[in-house]
């Protein structure tokens, strides 16, 4: 969600006909995009049901009636003594509620039909509560939402918001699934004025092989599944004419959830959550040959240099007992140092980062060395985490290919050593994005030795338009019409009050190129749950994940200056400091910067008794106080000073969850690069396992990515203007979703598409910071 600051302005449409509340309705599919008929969709408010049909479409009647409009113009709102005054050009049907930002409805007037000119609707009295209101204004299918600062003597100031805030408004609601007359696993969320929802993925996992040739009688078989994200389940196979089988319960798809599968002493990592069938055969020992390869790289405390290594494919095919020309087909794994087999790929794809001791591991501070592999070729680039490879150590890759039950093992020794002392590396272009570059190697088996070399290259907007020509013309589409001061200024409902990247100077950007390349945070711990030494650790180390998933993109790219971007928390502000454990002598705790009410901008209090404080970072720590004005240097900013750097760039407030705010998993970003909220329960039961996508979507926002709400967000198959005169949308318009992590709920990781446009708006603002 991307809350933003606007102004209010006068909005013409002119429409035919549409539902004042719309039905809620959508698609039921597989994880590989085929329609799932005869699903039971139901919605959990009202009890509602809907079932798929052929094309896995659903629709679920809800309340509302259907209005025939003319061209309404609502102008200009404003408040006066609680009370909003507003005028129409035309009658229309009008609806208004308000809401306080944790979502409770405090007014909510039904559908009525006004007449055209002035109108004056009480809305608060002595009695409301000084805070931030949230007011939503519908007339005919226009729709206006409005955040009102109201103070106790019932003055009030008034902005413009743009709709995609109507996520922080709507009563939140899910749709729960059965299948097969069984109920699936999971739900997902719904908003009350949401209308069309998002594919709904299901998926579940049939597991079958075959049984020894020898088994006797009786010879039974026990699968058991293991989800990443907790998920257990167990049971005895059907086994029939030497073959098993077990099938799981159906679940709501999980792009990040990843399952161990075991059946009797036979088992398999890493599986991913959109595979439907796993094959686990138990009738005969797999025959593993293995293959001791070593490589020499230099240590380097800049790039993620790398040597390409030649895996013998011939040697390869041999083994496997398939010819050369097969072997981009096999089965690619990393494999752990207690021989377990991990599928899914923390480099790029086939590819795998490793700690160390020679552990999978996912890109961040346990990460030592990766290895991809070009499975045409095999061939695999092997490389380093810039400043940690120590010299004159060796460090252990290990990675496995396997076709039937024949699997090729090949270990990768790789020797790092000083500069000077054998061959030059390459630069690496990212974390994860490097098999465009490469470097002279050495590497030797016993059979044979190799090396090879290619040129470095750069990443440009220009070498998009040739290598895809249609993501090209998606992010520059995006800036045109989107991002740019001469894009859609506003939708027809009054979506987008203002998206303008240009003039907005407090992105993430920013933020790091003023520091010289890290990012402070401060952490607002608006939580009940004690804020333990590990899981402040682990907050931190979050916080540099999540930085340079995004971060890792620009590497490379149009004179971005930085390999990584270390993150930094310089203060805890907590509303009772008891609640901080084993503090260390190097960390900071603020306990008196709480405050009651919104102060400005997003500072969302309300008045839920259970968020009635909230707790605050000082004012003269803040860089976007500094950014706007309020303060003119960090000076007052305690134990700040030039060799202690304690300002902060953005903050972090986790919310209890068992408030209305943040009662679904939800995040909230402030738009401008001053920070995010997140729901503390969600957070917490990430730490230590997994990146909360969700922190990363509202990230994103920071970085100046917009959300993807409306049917104009994405362009046509054409890649047409969406746009309908002057600078508003054409609310006819209807683009062309894509994967994206800022497409909610359509990935839980950054997509090339997210990064491709994070490139676009580093290309287009770079000049601003001297680039």
């Amino acid at each position: 969600m991307f809350g933003k600051k606007g102004v209010v302005t006068t909005l013409l449409l002119g429409l035919l006909s549409a539902n004042a509340f719309a039905d809620i309705y959508g698609y039921v599919k597989l994880p590989q995009g085929d329609a799932m008929s005869g699903v039971s969709v139901a919605l959990k408010s009202s009890g509602k049901t809907a079932v798929t049909d052929a094309n896995g479409y659903y629709q679920i009647s809800t309340e509302g009636t259907t209005i025939v409009s003319a061209p309404v113009a609502l102008n200009t709102a404003r408040f006066e003594s609680g009370n909003l005054l507003f005028s129409l050009n035309e009658s229309a049907s009008v609806r208004i509620a308000a809401y306080n930002v944790l979502g409770k409805t405090v007014f909510n007037a039904p559908v009525r039909q006004m007449s055209a000119g002035e109108h004056d609707i009480a809305l608060f009295d002595e009695k409301t509560p000084k805070g931030v209101y949230l007011v939503k204004v519908k007339a005919n299918n226009l729709e206006m939402t409005y955040r009102v600062n109201f103070s106790s003597n019932g003055s009030a100031s008034i902005v413009s918001e743009k709709r995609s805030l109507r996520k922080v408004l709507a009563v939140a609601d899910s749709l729960t699934f059965s299948y097969n007359g069984s109920s699936v696993q999971g739900s997902v969320p719904v908003y009350n004025d949401e209308g069309k929802i998002a594919d709904v993925v299901l998926t579940h996992k049939n597991v079958m092989g075959k049984i020894p040739t020898d088994a006797s009688s009786g010879y039974s078989v026990k699968v058991s599944m293991l989800g990443s994200s907790g998920e257990k389940f167990s049971s005895s196979a059907v086994v029939a004419a030497g073959e098993y089988k077990a099938e799981s319960p159906w679940m709501v798809y999980d792009a990040t959830r990843t399952w161990e599968i075991s059946a009797n002493n036979v088992s398999l990592k890493g599986i991913k959550d959109d595979v439907l069938s796993v094959q686990l055969d138990l009738n005969a020992s797999v025959d593993t040959t293995k293959f001791n390869l070593s490589a020499t790289l230099e240590a380097d405390g800049l790039n993620y240099s790398f040597v390409t290594v030649d895996l013998n494919p011939s040697n390869i095919a041999g083994a496997l007992g398939i010819s050369e020309s097969a072997l981009s087909s096999v089965t690619y794994y990393a494999v752990n140092p207690d021989g377990t087999f991990d599928s899914v790929s923390t480099a790029n794809n086939p590819g795998h980062w490793f700690n160390q001791s020679g552990k999978v591991v996912e890109y961040g501070s346990e990460a030592y060395v990766y290895s991809e592999v070009n499975m045409s070729a095999m061939t695999a680039n092997v490389g380093q985490y810039p400043g940690k490879l120590e010299a004159d150590k060796i460090y252990t890759i290990r990675q496995a290919f396997r076709s039937g039950n024949k699997i090729a093992l090949v270990t990768i020794s790789l020797n790092v050593i000083v500069s000077g002392s054998s061959s030059s590396s390459g630069l690496g272009l990212s974390s994860s994005s490097v098999s465009s570059t490469s470097s002279s190697s050495s590497a030797t088996s016993a059979a044979s030795s190799s090396s090879s070399t290619s040129v470095v290259t750069t990443i440009t907007m220009a070498s998009l338009a040739t290598s895809n020509p249609d993501r090209y013309k998606f992010v520059n589409w995006e800036w045109d019409y989107r991002l740019s001061q001469n894009g859609i200024a506003k939708g027809s409902d009054g979506t987008y009050d203002d998206y303008r990247i240009e003039s907005a100077r407090n992105w993430t950007f920013y933020q790091i190129v003023e520091n010289g390349g890290y990012l402070n945070f401060c952490v607002r711990w608006q939580s009940p749950q004690e804020l333990t030494l590990v899981r402040r650790q682990q907050i931190v180390q979050m916080l540099n994940d999540e930085i340079n998933l995004w971060a890792k993109h620009l590497v490379g790219f149009e004179g971005w200056p930085y390999d990584s971007i270390p993150v930094n928390v310089t203060g805890w502000a907590v509303l009772d400091e008891s609640i901080v454990k084993d503090k260390q002598s190097d960390e900071i705790v603020y306990a008196n910067y709480s405050i009651d009410d919104p102060q400005n901008g997003y500072d969302y209090n309300i008045t839920d008794n259970a968020v009635l404080k909230q707790p605050m970072c000082p004012d003269a720590c803040s860089r976007s106080k500094k950014f706007y004005g309020e303060i003119s240097n960090y000076n007052s900013c305690p134990n700040y000073s030039k060799t202690n750097d304690t300002h902060f760039d953005q903050f972090i407030q986790p919310v209890a969850a068992s408030t209305s705010y943040t009662a679904t998993n939800w995040g909230f970003a402030s738009g401008t690069g001053e920070g995010l909220w997140i729901n503390d329960s969600y957070l917490i039961s990430t730490l230590g396992s997994s990146l909360p996508h969700i922190v990363v979507h509202e990230s994103g926002h920071n970085w100046g990515l917009p959300d993807f709400y409306e049917s104009w967000d994405f362009p046509d198959a054409n890649f047409s203007s969406p746009m309908a005169s002057a600078n508003t949308a054409n609310s006819s318009y209807s683009g062309i979703a894509r994967s994206m992590v800022m497409n909610a709920g359509s990935s839980a990781t950054v997509t090339e598409d997210d990064a491709w446009l994070l490139r676009k708006i580093w290309y287009e603002i770079k000049s601003n910071m001297g680039f």
